[in-house]
């Protein structure tokens, strides 16, 4: 699983904004973390890296 599929994973189960912090909380709640490709240190920071750059390099981003 990669960063923004478990962004967009969490988001279409909530069903409500959320900041990436918030999106990093639940995912390690519901152990999404696990699935991921990346054993870094600051996980949640990357997160939203990404999803920073998706938005804005992609005009049919989701994050958008």
């Amino acid at each position: 699983m990669t960063f923004l599929e478990l962004a967009e994973r969490v988001l279409s189960e909530e069903k409500r904004p959320l900041t990436a912090n918030e999106i990093w909380i639940l995912a390690t709640e519901k152990s999404y973390d696990k699935q991921l490709n990346s054993i870094g240190k600051t996980t949640w920071a990357t997160l939203g890296a990404q999803i920073y750059v998706n938005a804005k390099d992609n005009p049919r981003s989701p994050f958008a």
